[in-house]
């Protein structure tokens, strides 16, 4: 019996948590009176006190700072000691409860004297980051007028504009907020105007149920009705709980051409979502963070920084007692922000389009996702060679080193599947062309990479150059495909290029033209390029779409950083108007202006029907790109192929799988690779994985070592390096590294029937992959802060090391049975913090009682380790109950699911008359022939017992086992040496 207790401190908090407390009688008794803290530069103003649970603070009045050296003394807590503790200390004050309630009146910053020229209050608080300027919510935004039309799946409701205060002038004078009552579990919020038009809508098409009537929803909705105040909106859940799920009683509702917003309280701070950017943690926190979305070509790394891809959708878990979640998602594709407050709330704040939110409700965290990606489209059933390892940097530089990375990696006995070539590969860095100097014989080696399993994957931007000589860029010139400057605009660029196309500059040595891939003829002349490639330079086999924020370099500036030395400078140049100068630019969006880095706002698309400009659609790019590109490599190859995508937006998981970009070589990015993932998941693209090892920089043995083995649990495990930089692949740095990368890239092989599983229930239920704890144990408040932690599923826990120079590493285990996938050892203290041990070849791996893994013998490739025997690794619950299931198909047909050209098997095992028994059930058979190869091991942990002997049953004939191993310490059983065919219902019984 024992006492053991975890401490730590990071930031402006320090916690200690009970691990295991087997002498809580004298704890009880024990008392923490003092916490010391030193190294803190900023003197801390307040300290909360935090008990066990999460529950509200107390503010300590004992507390002094040392300035000399920096010292930190919190006392007189007179904490006991069998509790979670948490202290944590402020440079400022809290905010007041009114203070926190603040609506913001002039998020673009001024003084006092712009404050009241708008009709807004003035009052500067003490708390860091308050609004100092804010609305008079009493007196701002719309009252109620009628509802002009109601049924009981429909509500639509008139409201008028407020006179008095304006955020940024122009205001809507009459606005209608549709309320669609689609079912059980699915709310439509769209808020319009009605006195100027047409408003631009987002042509992302959804996946919208038709709308029932039904007594049974998850939710009511209520709204003012009187004219006595601001009109608001209240969802609550139709449950025992009654939780306010949505509120926009704080006011601030504004709706104008070129700025919108709204503003609504969360039930609690247990928010997951809102991308795409980079953070230290999965949680989000509601101290005035601000998440900008807006497609930058912009490298990871800084928490304000907007990002490739766009994703106005959270997460949020409203009761943690029963884990019940809702989403909500914002379907608006111009530039905004969202401003995470303390109250706590939301500020939604869009400068186009509509105010179109989805509620989205569920049991728990899961089933949102699930509902979600029902949608707006289920994630995409990646082809089975994609889940193998991967190879790529920028600056090969030649076909000769672009082999020798490869060679190490056979040399090393390290499984690999997939080359990338980037645009060194390329000629001048042009689309659809290949370098005949330096990667002279590409076309025979891509040859021979198939010859022997693997695959080739290159690299595509959609700037295509401007040079009369250049097939691509002519016939799309006779195809009308480039986007263009609308007629009235008046730019240099047209004296100087003679063109109504947009010009700009990007990898090529010369100007380029930008694809329109709204229209049909550009996806049709993208398709033409890309099947030309295929069939007339070399046969790859899927596609990399990178740039397509889209990214132009120098916009707005002399000349872009890579432009020619010997030519005159010259930069794509946006002249003044509302749509590159908005009477309003989310401030938390990097750059000086929108166009920073990207091609004038003004640019016109057009879908042949309607037109659509550069500042409503910008962070469409990539989504639009995806699908036809996926069309595309599907044509050139008759196989279902794969498309990774820097840029995304809602629903391109259903299209194409992403990386989460120029990542660099440092540890803390390892942590945010985890977090990034996690996000992905929950927005429906389960293809999701960060450079292993670093993008920028050189990295280190350790961390390569490291990372090697955290990216082995992505689901794209693509290892990718920038240019100059030493070489990384996992052979390059020597004998230890290596074996390190080849034991856990074996690991992930041998689990892809496992993964391939998960994509197919991914593809088709829409429920993660890669899965945060809370996901599966939505009542255990503990999982709602890990994000150093992950599963595959629900059967699979990753606890990878993030940290330099550690030999271990603690994760917790929640409240089930644990076991070790390398040795089947039971973990005995579940519900805890527990430290494992970690030497640089092992990362913690642990499969949770109840699930059965199917696995697979490791090959080369997985084009050879699917000719290998099938395991099944069975984790028995504290029931002695296990389950799992295997999907199978060929691997590569684009339609094996809709045409069920696939297997689908079913594991369980159980207790009977105090024996065990594994069972196997064929329950969807191939309508087409599929053969399999046998099952050929067993592994089954936690049997308490040395069994007498192992039986298989399989129609009626009994067999006797003789090939079996009991270990007396793990308590596993290994049966080998097995034969048992797949395609026939078995049985295996272990008696004692």
């Amino acid at each position: 019996m024992y006492y053991f207790a975890l401490t730590d401190c990071s930031k402006n908090e320090f916690r200690l948590q009970i691990q295991k407390n087997g002498i809580s009688r004298e704890m009880e008794n024990l008392r923490l009176e003092s916490v010391h803290v030193v190294g803190l530069t900023v003197e801390p103003v307040e300290v909360e006190i935090i008990g066990s649970g999460g529950g509200s603070a107390i503010f300590s009045q004992s507390f002094s700072y040392t300035k000399d050296n920096q010292r930190l003394v919190v006392w007189n807590l007179n904490h006991r000691m069998d509790s979670d503790l948490t202290l944590r200390w402020r440079s400022s004050p809290s905010p007041t409860v009114a203070e926190a309630e603040r609506v913001d009146c002039m998020p673009e910053g001024g003084n006092e004297t712009k404050c009241l020229s708008k009709g807004c209050l003035w009052n500067v608080s003490l708390s860091v980051n308050v609004p100092s300027c804010f609305l008079n919510s009493s007196s701002y935004g719309y009252l109620f007028v009628n509802i002009s039309d109601q049924n009981s799946t429909h509500d639509t409701v008139n409201l008028r504009h407020l006179s008095g205060a304006s955020m940024f002038g122009n205001d809507s004078q009459q606005v209608a907020v549709y309320l669609d009552y689609i079912n059980d579990w699915l709310l439509r919020i769209k808020i319009s105007p009605v006195d100027f038009g047409p408003v631009y809508e987002v042509p992302v098409p959804l996946h919208l149920p038709e709308p029932v009537d039904s007594n049974t929803r998850s939710y009511d909705v209520s709204y003012e009705t009187t004219e006595q105040k601001p009109f608001y909106l209240k969802v609550n859940r139709k449950d025992s709980s009654q939780a306010v799920v949505w509120d926009t009683s704080l006011g601030g509702l504004t709706v104008s051409p070129q700025f919108l917003q709204l503003v609504t309280r969360v039930p609690t701070t247990f928010v997951y979502g809102l991308g795409e950017n980079s953070r230290s943690s999965f949680r989000r926190s509601f101290d005035y963070e601000t998440v900008a979305m807006f497609s930058r070509d912009q490298p990871p790394g800084d928490p304000k920084a907007n990002l490739y891809g766009v994703h106005p959708y959270y997460v949020c878990t409203d009761n943690v007692t029963t884990g019940s979640a809702h989403g909500v998602l914002l379907l608006n594709s111009n530039a905004m922000e969202i401003v995470l407050g303390p109250a706590p709330s939301l500020t939604y704040r869009t400068i186009g389009g509509l105010l179109d939110f989805y509620l989205i409700f569920g049991d728990n965290a899961e089933a949102v996702t699930m509902r979600y990606t029902q949608l707006v489209g289920r994630t995409y059933l990646p082809p089975y060679w994609a889940l193998g390892f991967q190879l790529s940097r920028y600056g090969y530089n030649s076909l000769n080193a672009m082999k020798a990375a490869v060679q190490r990696t056979h040399d090393a006995g390290i499984p690999v599947d997939v080359l990338f070539g980037d645009i060194d590969h390329m000629e001048t860095n042009k689309d659809f062309t290949y370098d005949s100097v330096s990667y002279a014989g590409l076309p025979n080696y891509v040859d021979h990479l198939h010859s022997i399993g693997m695959r080739f994957i290159t690299i595509l931007d959609p700037a295509i150059m401007a040079q009369s000589t250049y097939w691509p860029y002519t016939d799309g010139l006779s195809k009308d495909v480039y986007i263009r400057w609308p007629r009235e605009t008046n730019h240099s660029d047209f004296y100087r290029f003679n063109t109504t196309y947009m010009v700009g500059y990007v990898w090529p040595p010369g100007e380029v033209l930008f694809p329109d891939f709204f229209k049909n003829e550009t996806q049709l002349w993208w398709s033409d390029c890309i099947v030309k490639h295929h069939r007339d330079a070399f046969p790859f086999d899927g596609l990399w779409i990178d740039m397509n924020e889209p990214a132009n370099f120098g916009t707005n500036e002399e000349k872009p950083w890579n432009w020619p030395e010997n030519r005159d400078p010259w930069s794509l140049k946006c002249p003044k108007s509302p749509l590159d100068d908005p009477p309003y630019k989310p401030t938390a969006i990097w750059g000086p202006r929108l166009s920073d880095k990207t091609l004038c706002l003004v640019g016109l698309q057009t879908d042949g029907i309607q037109n659509y400009s550069q500042y409503n659609v910008h962070n469409l790019y990539g989504w639009s790109q995806t699908q036809p590109s996926l069309r595309a490599i599907r044509n050139a190859t008759g196989e279902r192929s794969i498309v990774i995508t820097r840029s995304t937006y809602v629903g391109s998981g259903s299209f194409a799988g992403h990386w989460l970009g120029d990542n660099d070589s440092q540890w803390p990015h390892m942590h945010q690779s985890i977090i990034g993932c996690l996000d992905f998941s929950l927005f429906g693209i389960a293809y999701i994985g960060a450079d292993i090892c670093g993008y920028f920089s050189n990295a280190t043995a350790e961390l390569c070592n490291r990372w090697t083995q955290l990216g082995a649990f992505y689901t794209f495990s693509r290892n990718h390096n920038g240019l100059n930089n030493r070489d990384q692949d996992p052979g390059a740095f020597g004998p230890e590294v290596a074996q390190s990368a080849k034991f856990v890239t074996e690991v992930r092989y041998s689990l892809l029937p496992y993964l391939y599983t998960l994509f197919y229930y991914a593809h088709v239920t829409g429920s993660t992959v890669i899965r945060p704890l809370f996901n599966e144990f939505p009542s255990d408040l503990r999982t709602y802060d890990i994000d150093r932690q992950f599963l595959w599923g629900s059967a699979l826990l990753i606890t990878p090391v993030l940290q330099e120079g550690e030999t271990s590493v603690c994760g917790y285990l929640p409240n089930a049975r644990w076991f070790s996938l390398s040795d089947g050892m039971e973990e005995l203290n579940t519900g805890s913090v527990v430290c494992f041990s970690a030497p640089l070849n092992r990362i913690p791996l642990h499969v949770r009682g109840g699930g059965i893994i199917v696995t697979q013998e490791p090959a080369t490739n997985t084009n050879h380790s699917r000719l290998n025997g099938f395991g099944l690794v069975v984790a028995p619950d504290r029931s002695e109950f296990a389950r799992g299931e295997l999907f199978w198909d060929d691997g590569n047909s684009f339609e094996s699911v809709t045409k069920g050209h696939f297997h689908f098997f079913n594991y369980s095992y159980s207790e009977q008359s105090g024996n065990k028994t594994l069972s196997s059930s064929l329950t969807i058979p191939a309508s087409l022939p599929l053969l399999l190869p046998p099952l050929t091991s067993v592994r089954v942990f936690g049997l308490q017992q040395t069994p007498v002997g192992v039986a298989t049953l399989v129609n009626g004939s009994q067999a006797i086992v003789s090939s079996l191993f009991y270990d007396t310490i793990t308590k596993e059983l290994l049966i080998h040496n097995l034969t048992l065919q797949m395609m026939v219902n078995w049985t295996i019984v272990i008696w004692f």
